[in-house]
């Protein structure tokens, strides 16, 4: 998912590697710059660490980003859709959603779809 401004790009999904052939999730949202070596970086949650307080994350599954640049996580192992500032990292806010796999968000409208 790219910024408003389309110089970063956020990503959730990832898995740690183990050589036991385990893929834990990690549970936060990344960022990368889209200049420079693209290195990414925890942008909000613990990759380690899940939880369901305004800081952390339990498996996030997909992203969408508004006209006003809050990024919505679909945080499917917590039953919810948490907002936050593209900005800042910090959590706007959360609505209940259960086991939500995908989220967008209509620019126009602001109208958040999840299923």
């Amino acid at each position: 998912m790219l910024s408003e401004d389309e110089k970063y790009a956020y990503l959730v999904g990832l898995r740690l590697y183990e050589k036991s052939g385990e893929y834990p999730a990690l549970h936060t949202v990344f960022r990368a710059a889209l200049q420079g070596d693209g290195t990414l970086e925890p942008f909000f949650g613990d990759p380690l660490v899940s939880g369901g307080d305004r800081d952390h994350l339990n498996e996030p599954a997909c992203l969408a980003i508004d006209a006003e640049d809050h990024l919505y996580v679909a945080d499917r192992g917590n039953d919810r859709i948490v907002i936050v500032n593209c900005r800042t990292g910090a959590c706007l806010g959360a609505f209940p959603v259960e086991s939500p796999e995908w989220v967008g968000v209509h620019r126009a409208s602001g109208a958040a779809y999840v299923y």
